[in-house]
């Protein structure tokens, strides 16, 4: 028994003996593929570089600032949230990692960490952001490295130059001018705790992106600062008292385009903003002379200082060539109701399925969709009216009738091919007035705008053009891949509607832009009074402008009358300022017909105008070829005339009541001769006639002739008068 439990112990030591030794080997040989390279700290390869389409930059790399720059308050509040041992350690914390393991251990996770200054620093200089024993290998040898080659204050200065501090900024100087506006030794106390709180996750404690998360975590590390002995009680009770002051994010131009870039650059590399900043370099297709104008249309609106805005202008092709906004969250993160900006694919859907013309009639009237119920704005309908000026007003019932008609899984699956991503969840009759479940981004709604511009051909929005690594090779392309989802005919039919909207609609602030131009509004209400988002659309034969105003935290004290029409429109109509375009091109399968105008605006029916309607009557619309339309027949046939003659003291009196369609001619026989005594052309009206003639015996009669045709005459009304 005693020899089994010697061979047993035996077994387990050099087992353990055997695990020591690989687990060692494993770690040498991981730590010898790990080199410090010291041209990786500098800070000129620790940002990402923004290039507007010419290939200048627009980005704010080169803001290094030397230790002596920064102020004591700044590098101490660093030291107290992320390193408090920082000058006592030898680039690694072994009491931090041996409580990291305990916790870990006990939580039965990897939550903590244990990462020093130093680490930090190597990680962000050499290293990917992957968590794996490896990189922590690599990330160890290569701290103890650092500390032998240099001073604690060059680390510091190094550390402080290179991390990422949200916004697009890397660097503490990038920081205090991008949040403050100011220089590194020009922060306050609580400047330096806010910018040291943003660091732990840039997207959630920036003081400009979630200002309460920044406050909190800020007070934190006030509160770290003031037990490690940086800074006195009273100090951090003033500083905690002290409201923040940010500088306006757009007092830079190109800000929250490179925000943007960034942000839809890491999202096609897999790459994340931490990593891109190792001297990568990202092409746009920013236009200076259009973001410049972009610009302009938010900074016209500094009289809402409380309103949220954005404006975006893009080629037909999907080039977002000017992008801006009055905070600094990436677009493609901010997603809103979209409201009546959707209706025009509504109609679209219709039109597509040769169900609907711009110029049918639709009643647009009070009514319930089942257990819905949609109303139009200020209860104001429009009875029988044409599907573009439904479009053009944005009458809501309209909408909801086309959408039905239309087929609501056949309408959710084309909007969706247009660029619109939908969810399930929006598989109901609301979505004919934007009601989505998670709504839309700025980007994908000008993908399906650019749709429509494009003639039916969807190209997806896009800030970025390529990416390339430090070593100038392409890790990134936008390859075009442009896809027709809808009929040229049908684009050129909505986009015509659309032209309505700026003529006499809700985009009509845009009529005094020269240049041909579509255009549709829309207006969200939020459930507690006010509108939550406004948005304009407009387009040209070559571009697309979009503008967005509204209230990012929803908060009802920050709700106004803001509307498409309005704010949002004049956005727009700043960006398209000076715009020279083209008219938009009538595809082939798009014609101009004449229709029976007379029966069309009485019953509201679309018939082709037959030869012998008059000239009076014909209509011209556009149609496609594909869509049938019938030949009228109301003028092929002249109407019985239904008339009375009478005799007062006046003379001969007639009496009838016309149809619109003929002119009436009356006669008198005297039994030797005819004579014409009256040519009469009803009103359009059809009210009744009465005409009154001196009293001669004989017969009289009434002969309906169609209008500007006179072989064609109906049958003759006579009376004997004696």
């Amino acid at each position: 028994m005693k020899r089994l439990l010697k061979i047993s112990l035996l077994s387990i030591s050099l087992l353990i003996i055997l695990a020591t030794v690989c687990i060692t080997a494993y770690v040498l040989i991981v730590a010898s593929s790990a080199h410090l390279d010291r041209d990786r700290l500098s800070h000129d390869a620790r940002y990402t570089r923004v290039l507007d389409y010419t290939g200048e930059p627009i980005d704010n790399g080169g803001d290094y600032a030397s230790l002596d720059e920064i102020p004591n308050d700044l590098v101490n509040a660093f030291v107290a949230v992320e390193d408090k041992r920082f000058y006592q350690h030898n680039g690694l914390d072994y009491r931090r990692i041996t409580g990291a393991l305990v916790a870990n251990l006990k939580s039965k996770n990897a939550a903590q960490g244990a990462s020093t200054i130093t680490c930090q620093l190597i990680k962000n200089t050499h290293l990917t952001q992957e968590k794996t024993i490896k990189r922590k290998i690599k990330e160890a040898k290569l701290a103890l490295e650092l500390e032998k080659a240099y001073d604690k204050e060059d680390i510091l200065e190094m550390y402080l130059n290179v991390i990422y501090l949200g916004g697009g900024c890397y660097g503490v100087k990038s920081a205090a001018h991008s949040y403050f506006g100011k220089e590194p030794q020009d922060l306050t106390l609580v400047e330096c705790a806010s910018i040291a709180a943003t660091t732990v996750n840039p997207s959630l404690y920036s003081p400009r992106r979630n200002e309460q998360n920044n406050l909190k975590r800020r007070n934190m590390v006030l509160t770290l600062m003031e037990k490690q002995g940086f800074i006195s009680q009273e100090q951090a009770e003033d500083a905690r008292n002290t409201t923040l002051s940010l500088k306006k994010i757009n007092d830079d131009i190109y800000e929250t385009y490179r925000i943007n870039a960034i942000d839809e650059a890491a999202r096609l590399t897999g790459l994340d903003v931490k990593q891109l900043a190792d001297g990568y370099s990202i092409f746009t297709y920013c236009d200076p002379r259009v973001q410049q104008k972009a610009y302009n249309a938010i900074n016209r609106q500094a009289a809402k200082d409380n309103v949220d805005y954005m404006a975006l202008y893009a080629s037909t092709s999907g080039e977002i060539k000017g992008f801006c906004s009055n905070f600094d969250n990436a677009e493609s993160a901010i997603r809103r109701q979209i409201g009546s900006t959707i209706k025009p694919f509504v109609y679209a859907s219709a039109i597509e399925q040769n169900l609907l013309l711009p110029d049918s009639i639709l009643l647009d009237e009070p009514r319930s969709f089942g257990d819905y119920t949609p109303h139009n704005y200020h209860d104001v309908y429009y009875g029988k009216v044409a599907a573009r000026d439904a479009l053009a007003h944005s009458a809501n019932v309209a909408a909801v009738k086309t959408l039905e008609y239309a087929g609501l899984e056949r309408t959710f699956g084309y909007i969706m091919d247009c660029g619109l991503p939908l969810h399930n969840k929006d598989k109901h009759l609301g979505l004919a007035l934007g009601g989505l479940t998670y709504g839309c981004t700025m980007d994908e709604l000008a993908t399906a705008y650019c749709t429509l511009a494009a003639g039916g051909i969807r190209h997806t929005a896009a800030f970025v053009d390529k990416v390339t690594d430090p070593d100038g090779k392409v890790v990134y392309r936008r390859e075009q891949h442009p896809e027709r989802v809808m009929k040229a005919t049908t684009a050129y039919l909505v986009t015509d509607m659309l032209t309505e909207t700026v003529r006499t609609g809700t985009a009509r602030k845009l009529g005094e832009l020269d240049t041909p131009l579509a255009a549709k509004t829309g207006t969200v209400e939020s459930t507690t009074g006010g509108n939550s988002d406004a948005w304009c659309v407009a387009y040209t034969a070559g571009s697309v402008a979009i503008s967005w105003a509204g209230n990012l935290s929803m908060d009802k004290a920050r709700m106004h009358d803001i509307s498409g029409g309005g704010f949002a429109a004049t956005m727009v109509k700043t960006i398209l300022s000076g715009e020279q375009g083209v008219q938009f091109t009538r595809p082939d399968g798009v014609k101009s017909v004449d229709i029976d105008g007379y029966t069309y605006d009485r019953d509201g029916t679309i018939a082709l105008a037959s030869p012998n309607t008059p000239a009076k009557y014909r209509r011209a619309i556009l149609a496609s070829d594909s869509y049938t339309l019938s030949m009228s027949t109301t003028f092929e046939q002249v109407p019985d005339v239904d008339c009375h003659f009478y005799v007062d003291e006046h003379g001969v009196n007639l009496v009838f009541s016309p149809s619109a369609v003929c002119s009436y001619r009356v006669y008198y026989d005297n039994g030797f001769s005819i004579e014409l005594v009256d040519e009469i052309t009803p009103p359009d009206n059809d009210d009744t006639i009465k005409q009154s003639y001196d009293l001669l015996v004989g017969w009289w009669s009434v002969v309906p002739v169609l209008h500007g045709k006179t072989d064609i005459v109906g049958q003759e009304a006579k009376a004997l008068i004696l």
